[in-house]
């Protein structure tokens, strides 16, 4: 216990009062919000259609792919560095970014340590980065690019021959591995049939017992790769427009064991049907436990009703149904290509984007809106809407959390040119709310509960953390001088007063 001096009972009395005031209001509630403009005059020319977050050794930065040719003004090709402030360029005294085809486009990031430290490795449709040649996939240090090259001679063994649209990394018994996916047909001189696998020396294929890669369907193509823990051990899942993998009947989506591929069936039917193609997916715990959240252009998921996101527990599809309906609708062709999950403050989350406008309903026949990005919390559909806006103002194509100095950021990449009504020229943030020292008790609003928390953080530090598992006492500290005392109890009657409450930096 601590020894109260005189100036503390007199503040402690004021926030007494200050308590029998507030007992039967609802408080502050915490709300997220959309960022200001990133780096204007933000992307031009093209879609944002990747992000990942990469140190390479001055700190996490986040990196945005695409097909752009300057960010913030700075002549990037393809590819930029963003650090919470600037845009910078991967450069080389050969070149600048990528190049090589047209138009050359970065399609898919990734981080992967192949036993010389983590790189950043960046896939798409181009010939060059920075000025060297590495055939559609390169690896960045930070420092330098390189290519990825088998033994196979240069150029046959060089990258693959074709687009890569999707990147894991991946254990499948022999160690953490770099996987690919696109339209190449060939790695490193070897035929994969769009997926391969890049150990850091050479490029393999993925084979089951009854062949090699995926075929068949519609313009074949690996468009997304997901690791997920179904119970029975680690595997990577497979996503895109084909029809088979290893041989076996699968439909646009597989499981790869590290020795067998397997199709992911359903009370009526294999994989996904109604549609072209899977575009993304993700892991999550939606409140029915773990599972894998696919999303694409599809209607159905083993049979069941899905209308274009649906959701995988290991032995059964299931759709995304709130009160108004089943899955996302709405717009031209809706489709969704990107998914996320991320704590705006109110508990994890998952955000969904892609082409649509509505969320909840077959065909988009229900009014929800959901302009090009939305939520599910587990029960409902949930718009992003800041001053009656929703949503982002056209397709919404990568997602990334980054921490860019003031707490962690949902980044959405995509084609649009404004989100919640701001101007946000192919990326924007979604900003988690954080109220900082106010909210005492870390519930996401503050209310009459965090005065009762503020006073237990005073008087009994081991209450208040038992208390309040998982809070920082620190968050009591309202003047941010690193102690808890009476100071701070005028500093909490005075945000109470205000409605002010100040983050500390």
């Amino acid at each position: 216990m601590i020894r109260l001096s005189r100036q503390f009972i007199n503040s402690l009395s004021a926030i007494v009062c200050l308590l029998m005031l507030v007992s039967a209001s609802a408080g502050q509630v915490c709300t997220p919000h959309w960022d200001r403009e990133i780096g204007m005059p933000g992307l031009s020319n093209d879609a944002v259609r990747a992000l990942a977050v990469f140190d390479d050794g001055s700190g996490p930065r986040l990196h945005a792919g695409g097909g752009f040719e300057s960010a913030g003004g700075v002549n990037v090709n393809g590819i930029a560095r963003w650090d919470g402030s600037t845009w910078s360029a991967l450069s080389m005294p050969s070149g600048i970014g990528i190049d090589g085809d047209t138009p050359s486009q970065v399609r898919a990031l990734a981080v992967f340590d192949d036993g010389s430290g983590p790189s950043l490795y960046v896939g798409g449709n181009f010939s060059t980065a920075g000025g060297l040649t590495v055939n559609n996939i390169a690896r960045w240090d930070g420092l330098n690019w390189s290519a990825l090259t088998g033994p196979s001679p240069f150029p046959v063994g060089t990258g693959v021959a074709g687009e890569v649209h999707a990147l894991a990394v991946f254990d499948d018994g022999a160690g953490p591995a770099l996987f690919a996916g696109g339209t190449f047909i060939s790695a490193g001189g070897i035929t994969v049939n769009r997926i391969a696998k890049w150990d850091g020396v050479a490029w393999s294929g993925v084979s089951g017992p009854s062949g090699t890669g995926v075929s068949g369907g519609t313009s074949t193509t690996v468009r997304s790769l997901s690791v997920f823990n179904d119970g029975t051990g680690e595997a990577l899942y497979v996503g895109g427009s084909f029809s088979t993998a290893g041989g076996i009947h699968v439909n646009r989506i597989a499981r790869w064991d590290g020795t067998v591929w397997q199709a992911l069936i359903g009370p009526s039917g294999t994989g996904m049907t109604g549609g072209t193609a899977v575009y993304a997916m993700t892991t999550f715990d939606d409140g029915n436990g773990p599972a894998l959240f696919v999303g694409g252009d599809f209607g159905f998921a083993g049979g069941v009703v899905v209308s274009r996101i649906a959701r995988w527990n290991a032995t059964a599809w299931a759709a995304l149904t709130g009160p108004g309906g089943t899955g996302v609708g709405g717009g031209v062709s809706p489709a969704v290509t990107s998914l996320q999950a991320f704590d705006d403050g109110h508990g994890p989350l998952l955000y969904a984007g892609g082409s649509f406008t509505t969320a909840g309903g077959w065909g988009g026949n229900q009014t929800t809106p959901a302009n090009h990005v939305v939520r599910w919390n587990g029960l409902n559909w949930l718009p992003l809407t800041e001053a009656g806006i929703n949503g982002v103002g056209s397709t919404t194509m990568s997602f990334a959390v980054f921490d860019d100095g003031a707490g962690p950021s949902l980044y959405l990449g995509g084609y649009f040119s404004t989100a919640g009504g701001l101007a946000s020229h192919r990326i924007s943030s979604w900003r988690a709310c954080r109220y900082g020292p106010g909210d005492v008790n870390c519930d996401g609003q503050i209310n009459s509960l965090d005065v009762l928390a503020f006073v237990t953080a005073i008087i009994d530090t081991d209450a208040y953390t038992s208390d309040y598992p998982g809070c920082d006492r620190r968050q009591a500290d309202l003047n941010c001088d690193g102690q808890v005392n009476g100071i701070d109890v005028d500093a909490f009657v005075s945000g109470w007063l205000q409605a002010d409450f100040s983050t500390c930096p």
